[in-house]
């Protein structure tokens, strides 16, 4: 076997393999008296089937099936005489397959650019102070107590208002279509919170238990739902049943009621601390972004775009898994079709995405950054504190589902952030500033 490699760009490669005659001889004859001792032909007996005959009939298939045989036997060994490790499956091109002659055929692939990182060593960085204000301990008191507020139907019955939650199904067309979401069953809608259409809040003010409504609603040009934009949507509401919330005041008694807490006071503690924690990520976040943002544009260089294309996949299937967890029906969906035609949307931050990685990698290996079984281990205990699971449970998971390699890697990344941070200057600004 003769294999070379011709540069088609930083990233991608073209290996021509020549293999020789005798083996491709030998796999035809493999082949042939395999299908002869397979084949029925009427007028011969199986097995004696002559080979100009077989020939006739299945050449074709011959050729296809031995060409294919001779490249997954040889492309892996190729590989390795040029030293080159591909990031996504080849395209091949592929000669005339013919007895008596070498079979060459051509693998384009697509590699990771080897660079030196230039500029990390003392970095000047930009976040935020951590500091947590009263009112944000407020607000979130104020949202704690809207959300343990309890529902009762009011006395006397009466028409629905704001800030009352109804228990309502629903069918919707826009334009006379269905669209992913159209419907829902004792869907719990309270109003003033547009959980649904744009302007359904208002038309259900004044609505009560028992009656159907349709409504017309023209939704805005820029409205978030794409699908929906600058469409007509027609609602047809059942309200079956109707709420008032009832409100408790924020004192010692509330926060007794939350269960774990000995008063008002030990409740804005807890408050406090998880802001700062909140606080503690978004800082860490920031500084991670400006330490990519200022890496990506001090060394530029080219990216294999299948890595982009992967990348932009696992995006759209995270969005996805997301609406999920945020309560969306998705069943009935196809999800790789969803995954298909979200994955464009997102492709410009996987690009962004696979340069951080490569950038990352680059620098693990020139500072000699490794992840050790014991940092393994740490990483799983803190994974089993947080999510309140056994250790044997996270750690079986991550190996049952082959994700230790992407642990590891996340893990190698995290030291390389915090060698980098630990040698930047960084300067506290207002959050504003720093997102410019």
């Amino acid at each position: 076997m003769k294999v070379s490699l011709e540069d088609i760009s930083s990233v991608k490669k073209k290996m021509i393999v020549n293999l020789p005659s005798d083996l491709v001889d030998k796999e035809i004859d493999n082949f042939y008296r395999e299908l002869n001792r397979k084949v029925k032909i009427k007028g011969f007996r199986p097995g004696k089937v002559p080979r100009n005959i077989l020939e006739r009939y299945y050449k074709d298939v011959a050729d296809r099936e031995v060409a294919s045989n001779l490249i997954k036997k040889s492309y892996k060994d190729a590989l390795s005489e040029v030293v080159i490790d591909p990031v996504a499956p080849p395209e091949i091109e592929q000669k005339e397959l013919k007895k008596g002659e070498p079979f060459v055929y051509e693998a384009i692939v697509e590699i990771k650019p080897e660079i030196d990182v230039k500029g990390y060593e003392h970095m000047s960085l930009t976040t935020i102070p951590v500091e947590v204000k009263e009112e944000e301990v407020l607000t979130t008191l104020k949202e704690l107590q809207e959300n343990n507020a309890i529902l009762k139907e009011p006395k006397p019955i009466r028409p629905a208002k704001k800030g009352d939650v109804l228990i309502i199904d629903y069918v919707a067309k826009a334009n006379g279509e269905d669209f992913n979401g159209n419907q829902g069953h004792n869907f719990i809608f309270e109003i003033g919170k547009n959980s649904l259409f744009p302007g359904l809040d208002e038309k259900l003010i004044g609505s009560a238990p028992g009656e159907e409504y349709e409504f017309d609603i023209e939704i805005p040009s820029d409205y978030q739902i794409g699908e929906l934009a600058g469409k007509k949507v027609n609602v047809k509401v059942v309200i079956k049943d109707l709420k008032e919330k009832i409100i408790s005041d924020i004192n010692d008694e509330f926060a007794k009621s939350l269960g774990e807490f000995k008063d008002l006071n030990d409740l804005k503690e807890k408050i406090r601390n998880q802001l700062r924690e909140r606080k503690e990520k978004t800082k860490d976040e920031l500084l991670k972004n400006d330490i990519i943002e200022q890496l990506i544009k001090e060394n530029p260089f080219e990216i294999p775009e299948s890595l982009v294309v992967q990348k932009a996949r696992i995006i759209a299937a995270e969005a996805l898994n997301n609406l999920a967890k945020s309560g969306v029906d998705l069943k009935g969906i196809d999800i790789e079709n969803a995954i298909e035609k979200m994955a464009p949307n997102y492709m410009e931050q996987a690009r962004k995405d696979v340069k951080a990685e490569i950038i990352l990698d680059a620098i693990a290996q020139k500072e000699n950054i490794d992840v050790s079984n014991d940092d393994l281990e740490k990483e799983y205990k803190r994974i089993s504190s947080v999510t309140d699971q056994g250790i044997e449970l996270i750690r079986s998971y991550y190996k049952n589902n082959n994700l230790e390699d992407q642990l590891k890697q996340a893990l190698k990344h995290e030291k390389v952030f915090q060698k980098i941070i630990l040698n930047a200057e960084i300067t506290e600004t207002k959050k504003e500033e720093v997102n410019k």
